[in-house]
């Protein structure tokens, strides 16, 4: 038939194969979108010098028990792959630099450049190195929350940061990465991992060209991408370097874990079987049935409901902590507490032992040297804080059982570790994006905020029941975050409900009426801005009774946000900003926005409170080792710990760790007090 095109068979043993398959010339199109493959050591020498002429060579490697196996090479419009040879290593490498190209691949810094060092035996310069999910993340971190935390095939791929997303993001190519069967038209590792190195290689480099463009369009620093690079190299090492364990005391603590979750709910066995005197806290619906019956309300047995309800029913006796840590400590030294609020004590407890020790210390972690070599990553996160894996040391409690586990990490023989954290970091950096002049917040913010507000907080004291500065702390952290907003529509604000809400001061409307000092209604998403009180009267007061509300937008807008109206100016222009679908941080890190009007107008301050705190502390890691060569041996979101010779003074301790709290040029003016910490294990560390 006239015009009809007739498709070639194409045979799976030919070295054309995937040329004539999924990547065949399109003899429709002006161009052909997709690369040449090559596969001899003379042309990938080749598409190494012509990538290195246009400032981007692209490269992935294959591997079989972490040893590389294939080396692939891409410049823009041709792909090799070969198997690997050492001189091939040092040959990319020697073109790099003498051209001043970048070596760009997917986790180049885990991988590549890790793989390279190890096979030459020597450390190379950073800047040699660019990276596409770096790149990605920087441009698309939100899809780090829209996926689970366990790594993909790249190493620090959490969420949707692998290869596979940023190539259908990014390029033009059609679906390589899994094997379609037996009649597969592509490059996959099945059929012809050859083909599937070489644009795994190209990939990463046509992507990098395309992040380029974005980064430049939403304006995110090609500095800040640097840094971010520079950071990711940092923690390779951190994660090369691993730490000691104590593997006497992990068994030890493995069976106190037992003993300690058994003493909490005792039972005998009978008949080979255990028959708990209680309930079984290893089952869900038990708990569930023995709570209705109790009187007690428990949505779920997850330990965030236990501890929101824990947390109710000790302020109905009379108990309150700063947060749920300090009121373990003030249940622990109660005198008498009712049955009730003994049972879900104990299922806190029991719950925050976990699942004993091989989430941290499982056989599979351990490294032919005997320590634990865990990841910490600079892309797991959409606000930019570092994550760990692998396994995860930032998610071991505080606390009893916990933090005496935690003593089965130790530094090198003759070496002590030293923590530093930085006080209150989410507050002082909220301060800053409000104007404030954190140099002068002293210490103590919470304090600090109690003095600047004169006698303000007295009234709130008395409402509350607590001191002045828990009445700052326990209001402050939720009023950053737009606690209990809703955004409200005008024909909602006149339903009889919310008018009488209104009526009563149980909801707050952001409009002139309200507050005549603003020169506009605050609105957002076509809605007014309102807030209810309604979790921070039930965290507080026990309930969200419309009198107990009133009280909290007394404490918050009549006292709190009347002495810092700053804080809620810079929320309003948080919110304008974010009425685009996208907010962006002074680092230069963004975030883009797609849920309703309220999750993302909380994602927003959010995103820079916590964000903008996570990126100094990584922008204070950056500067340390700039400086002084240190690299940490463990980050936990504000802390920094590293290690330093038993012989050493406190004084000397203290010293050391002084540039955690000096201003670095992220954001000029800044500087945020510490605590120094020193012991001869992590769960030892005290303060000096």
């Amino acid at each position: 038939m006239a015009g009809k095109r007739h498709l070639k068979i194409a045979d799976p043993d030919s070295p054309n194969f995937v040329q004539q398959t999924l990547f065949q010339p399109n003899d429709t199109a002006a161009y052909n979108p997709y690369p040449r493959i090559v596969r001899t050591d003379a042309e990938i020498r080749e598409v190494i010098r012509r990538g290195a002429e246009e400032g981007k060579i692209g490269c992935d490697l294959e591997f079989n028990d972490n040893r590389p196996t294939i080396f692939g090479a891409a410049c823009r419009d041709t792909a090799a792959s070969v198997r690997w040879d050492d001189s091939l290593a040092s040959h990319i490498l020697e073109v790099a630099a003498n051209s001043g190209a970048v070596i760009v691949g997917h986790s180049t810094i885990g991988a590549e450049k890790f793989q390279f060092e190890k096979k030459l035996g020597r450390k190379t310069d950073v800047s040699l190195y660019g990276c596409s999910m770096i790149g990605h993340h920087l441009i698309n971190g939100d899809m780090t929350k829209l996926a689970g935390k366990e790594e993909g095939e790249e190493a620090g791929s959490l969420g949707l940061m692998g290869l596979g997303t940023v190539t259908a993001l990014d390029t033009d190519l059609p679906h390589y990465k899994d094997c379609r069967g037996k009649y597969c038209s592509g490059p996959c590792p099945t059929h012809d991992v050859w083909g599937y190195n070489a644009i795994d290689a190209w990939a990463s480099l046509e992507a990098s060209y395309k992040q380029e463009a974005e980064m430049s369009r939403l304006g995110i620093p090609h500095a800040f991408y640097r840094d971010c690079i520079e950071l990711t190299d940092i923690t390779v090492d951190m994660e090369r370097a691993g730490l000691r364990i104590d593997r006497e005391w992990v068994k030890t603590m493995d069976k106190r874990g037992r003993d300690f979750k058994d003493e909490l709910f005792p039972y005998e066995l009978i008949g080979g079987k255990p028959e708990y005197k209680q309930f079984n806290p290893k089952s869900s619906q038990k708990i569930i049935e023995y709570c209705k019956e109790k009187g007690i309300s428990l949505k779920d047995t997850t330990k965030g409901e236990i501890a929101k309800v824990l947390e109710k029913a000790a302020k109905k006796e009379g108990i309150t902590g700063e947060n749920i840590k300090t009121l373990c400590d003030a249940l622990e030294q109660a005198p008498e507490i009712s049955e009730n609020l003994d049972t879900l004590y104990r299922l806190y407890q029991y719950k925050n032992a976990g699942k004993g020790v091989k989430s941290w210390f499982d056989e599979k972690y351990y490294g032919k040297d005997g320590r634990i070599h865990p990841r910490f990553i600079t892309t797991g996160t959409c606000t930019g804080r570092l994550s760990s894996s692998k396994p995860n040391f930032q998610n071991i409690g505080a606390r009893g059982w916990a933090k005496e586990l935690k003593k089965a990490i130790m530094p090198d023989e003759g070496m002590d570790f030293v923590e530093s954290d930085w006080s209150q970091l989410e507050l002082r950096i909220i301060l800053y994006l409000a104007g404030y002049d954190v140099s002068a917040v002293g210490n103590d913010a919470f304090n600090w905020l109690v003095e600047k507000a004169g006698n303000a907080f007295d009234k709130a004291s008395v409402m509350m029941a607590m001191p002045p500065r828990d009445v700052a702390k326990s209001v402050s952290h939720g009023a950053s975050y737009l606690e209990s907003l809703q955004i409200k529509t005008g024909a909602e604000l006149e339903t009889p409900r919310i008018k009488h809400e209104i009526e009563v001061g149980a909801r707050i409307v952001y409009n002139r009426e309200t507050f005549p000092q603003l020169t506009k209604d605050w609105t957002f998403r076509g809605g007014l801005v309102t807030f209810t009180g309604s979790n921070v009267a039930e965290r507080i007061f026990g309930d969200k009774s419309l009198e107990n509300r009133k009280k909290v937008l007394q404490i918050m807008e009549g006292i709190y946000f009347k002495q810092f109206f700053s804080i809620r100016e810079w929320q309003m222009k948080v919110l304008e900003q974010a009425e685009t679908g996208l907010v962006k941080s002074p680092s230069g890190r963004v975030l883009k926005l797609y849920g309703t009007p309220e999750d993302d107008a909380k994602m927003a301050v959010a995103f820079l409170g916590q964000g903008l705190g996570g990126d100094h502390a990584r922008s204070v890691i950056l500067q340390r080792k700039r400086l002084e060569g240190i690299i940490p041996v463990l980050t936990v979101h504000d802390s920094v710990v590293q290690q330093i010779p038993k012989e050493w003074s406190n004084a000397k301790a203290h010293q050391v760790m002084e540039s955690m709290q000096k201003e670095t040029p992220l954001l000029p003016g800044y500087v945020n007090p510490g605590k120094v910490k020193r012991g001869s294990n992590y769960g030892d560390i005290e303060l000096i």
